[in-house]
């Protein structure tokens, strides 16, 4: 019998997907070992307003072309198969109902992680999971801490365990929950590319290069028409 899958899962509206995001699916798959990364498009945001996303179709053919021929990196588009709003919850009950013998590790931003008593069923979320959190400035290890003490008081303090060739990664912690997951924190210094901004960019005509995977931005300008009548 062979190593047990290592599934990362990265949601996200990606509207549109960036390079921000591609990078940090390809390092969490590399410091935490990881078998392949799922980006996860969400098809109706609970905690955003619909106005201005691109159909949920659309969406999913920019991440095919962003990720076309980079291992390691998949696509699933369950939240789309879905009525209503695209709850975490429901997502992760999946993969663990479907994959039960693989880990899952859920990655989000601090911002996230610290408003996740307002998500659905949100505290329980990380005993579906591994939590991975990063942060936009790298500099969020103590808000990080302040949450899991908070928000999970039988949580206690353990090794972060990312891949050996990274074990030195400084500023790294994690809380071990009761069932087995773990709360995690990677102090990476994630690309600060705003998607807002790129939607205004793209409108307006201005250069998208390095901005965008090439593919990912053919699509865009092939689509022009459609996707400035959500974007303006």
């Amino acid at each position: 019998m062979g190593e047990p899958l290592r599934i990362g899962i990265l949601g996200a509206s990606f509207n549109p997907v960036h390079i921000g995001h591609l990078r940090l699916a390809l390092e969490m798959r590399e410091l935490l070992a990881l078998t392949y990364v799922d980006l996860l498009p969400c098809a109706l945001p609970p905690h955003k307003s619909a106005t201005g996303i691109l159909p949920f179709t659309l969406r999913v053919r920019l991440l095919q072309a962003a990720i076309q021929g980079i291992a390691g990196l998949r696509i699933n588009p369950m939240e789309g198969e879905r009525e209503g709003p695209s709850y975490t919850w429901d997502s992760l009950q999946k993969y663990a109902v479907g994959q039960p013998d693989a880990r899952h590790f859920f990655l989000l931003g601090c911002e996230d992680f610290c408003t996740l008593p307002q998500w659905r069923r949100g505290l329980d979320l990380p005993r579906l999971a591994d939590f991975v959190v990063v942060s936009r400035d790298g500099a969020g290890g103590e808000r990080f801490s302040q949450a899991a003490r908070e928000n999970w008081p039988e949580a206690v303090p353990c090794s972060p365990g990312v891949a050996s060739r990274m074990v030195e990664l400084p500023g790294a912690r994690a809380f071990a929950l009761p069932g087995g997951t773990r709360l995690l924190y990677l102090p990476l210094t994630r690309l600060d590319i705003s998607a807002s901004l790129l939607r205004r960019r793209f409108v307006a005509g201005l250069d998208m290069h390095f901005l965008l995977p090439p593919a990912s931005l053919e699509c865009l300008e092939t689509e022009r028409s459609t996707v400035e009548e959500y974007w303006k």
